[in-house]
């Protein structure tokens, strides 16, 4: 059963995991194979440390858990621009996870 919650800063380890392994699925084609199989994760988990231990206001975050295993996240702007609205920063599923509607339940 999948779980959506909000992101908290102990999840930086979780939602560097999901963003890396995205991303190497992903882009891979796109971005360098060096950088996609280099130290992304590390990279990620510095973002992300930093990012959640000292949040934008205005910025929200949800994960989504299959069971207790994170599967999904999201992370938006609210109120980001004046015509537009929201930014939708992240949005990323687990590779294997998708096309079962994760992302669209992470609201």
């Amino acid at each position: 059963m999948l779980h959506i919650r909000e992101i908290a800063a102990s999840d930086a380890d979780a939602i560097a995991q999901l963003h890396a392994l995205s991303w190497r699925d992903s882009y891979r084609g796109i971005l360098r194979d060096s950088y996609l199989d280099g130290p992304i994760f590390e990279e990620r988990l510095v973002l992300w440390n930093n990012r959640l231990l000292e949040p934008t206001s205005g910025d929200i975050g949800l994960l989504a858990l299959s069971g207790t295993n994170p599967v999904g996240f999201i992370v938006a702007c609210v109120a980001y621009d004046a015509r537009w609205g929201t930014y939708l920063d992240n949005l990323h599923v687990l590779p294997k996870e998708r096309g079962k509607g994760i992302g669209t339940k992470l609201p």
